[in-house]
């Protein structure tokens, strides 16, 4: 496999044949491939409630009426002092994005001879509040109210709550009184619920790569720094960004595995070039931008250009995909770096997006000219890996049989030139 990657290797651009060098530098017109966003495929959700029942107002008259908690289904019980009991009941499944959670569990409430079941317990979540509902002798009754707001992570994924207040409810206090003749049950505390969930999450590009996710792994990286505040600038108009991010990533992703654009990025190849040739560059479509000619001279110019869609890598046979989203090119002298939101999958981890300082720009190396009045081009500008790119990439930690044991893509690694253009129109 080690003898597979210096192959694929050389079909970078720089290492083609001559009529394909040729090919490359004799057509000016691109294909343009284009693809819509992939489904994805979602992991099941896991995880617990805990309800520990036995004091409060209700849960003291419970104890004193002689009413015994136990668990059934799949729950697990635990007595604790004072005649209290925590029942524990793992997770079924989740309707909605966290809206109900369905449980594997049942209560029964107890005195001699006498019982109350309630089975198949579910709780919805109300935001500051929580429902336990039940399924008692064939209908569904509110059984207990948690007051108490979940603790939630969109990008971890993960629902918890921390002893909610749990109260009976006047639907289930009459059922207790009336089935098991315990004369008046008072509505109120009676315990306390708790709950972490971790939830289902899908790869979003995994019915384009093939690649599932498996576990979820919340990024580290440093988030992208606050874009300069402009002084006196312009909006500029639709000025796409045209970047072939890494000529040997495209040559290695593409002779094994395949390139995406998507979300409205495309991927530019030369028309009627065999498979094996690597795509040219990619095209992100104009979002916003703003340029501050600061006085004579192009100089001190500064500019923002945001570009929108998605670049998916895709290598199912080496396990990753890494998709690279929405650039946003800052000029800024010796501040001027490319910012980007990556989102990683590596060999079934996936890596929710993270914006990040992706590479820093040298303008020194660049050749600016003023095509027009309020109109500024950087042409050649130089780009470089950062710290924070390569980790984000995760292109180091791709560790599969036959991959190479150093990290392909490290921090200061040269990526391709960048040219923009900044106009006010």
């Amino acid at each position: 496999m080690q003898s597979g990657f210096n192959s694929l290797n050389s079909l970078r651009p720089s290492a083609l044949p001559g009529y394909l060098s040729c090919l490359f530098l004799a057509l000016a017109v691109v294909a343009v491939v284009a693809i819509p966003a992939g489904s994805a495929s979602a992991a099941e959700a896991q995880g617990t409630f805990s309800m520990t029942l036995g004091y409060g107002k209700s849960g003291k008259t419970l104890k004193r009426a002689g009413v015994k908690i136990s668990a059934v289904s799949a729950s697990q019980q635990k007595r604790l002092k004072g005649k209290r009991v925590r029942i524990t009941a793992p997770l079924k499944s989740v309707k909605g994005d966290a809206g109900v959670f369905v449980l594997r569990s049942g209560i029964k409430f107890s005195k001699g001879k006498r019982n109350l079941v309630a089975r198949q317990l579910r709780v919805k979540n109300a935001g500051s509040s929580s429902r336990v509902n039940a399924n008692v002798r064939g209908k569904w009754i509110s059984l207990f109210v948690a007051d108490g707001e979940p603790v939630t992570d969109p990008v971890a994924r993960t629902f918890k709550i921390d002893r909610a207040t749990l109260r009976l409810t006047r639907q289930s206090a009459k059922q207790i009184r009336t089935k098991l003749r315990t004369g008046k049950i008072p509505v109120g505390e009676v315990g306390n619920l708790g709950a972490s969930v971790n939830l289902a999450f899908e790869d979003p590009y995994s019915e384009i790569c093939g690649v599932p996710a498996n576990t979820l792994t919340v990024g580290t990286v440093p988030p992208a720094g606050p874009l300069p505040v402009l002084s006196g600038a312009s909006a500029t108009v639709g000025e796409p960004i045209s970047w072939g991010i890494k000529k040997s990533l495209n040559g290695y992703v593409n002779g094994i595995g395949a390139i995406h654009g998507v979300d409205g990025a495309t991927v530019n190849r030369v028309p009627m070039a065999p498979p094996q040739v690597p795509p040219t560059d990619f095209t992100f479509q104009f979002s916003k931008g703003e340029l501050a000619e600061n006085g004579a001279g192009t100089g001190d110019d500064q500019a923002i250009l945001n570009g929108t869609g998605t670049v998916v890598y895709c290598n199912e046979p080496h396990g990753f995909r890494i998709a690279v989203s929405n650039p946003a090119v800052v000029i800024d002298g010796t501040s001027s770096r490319l910012v980007a939101d990556v989102d990683t999958n590596t060999s079934g981890d996936w890596m929710p997006t993270q914006r990040v300082d992706l590479a820093d720009l040298d303008l020194s190396s660049s050749t600016v000219t003023v095509p027009g009045p309020g109109s500024v081009k950087w042409a050649g500008i130089s780009a470089t890996l950062s710290q924070n790119g390569s980790d984000a990439l995760r292109l180091c930690e791709v560790n599969v049989p036959g991959a190479p044991p150093f990290c392909l893509y490290p921090a200061g690694t040269a990526l391709d030139d960048l040219t923009v253009t900044a106009s006010t129109g």
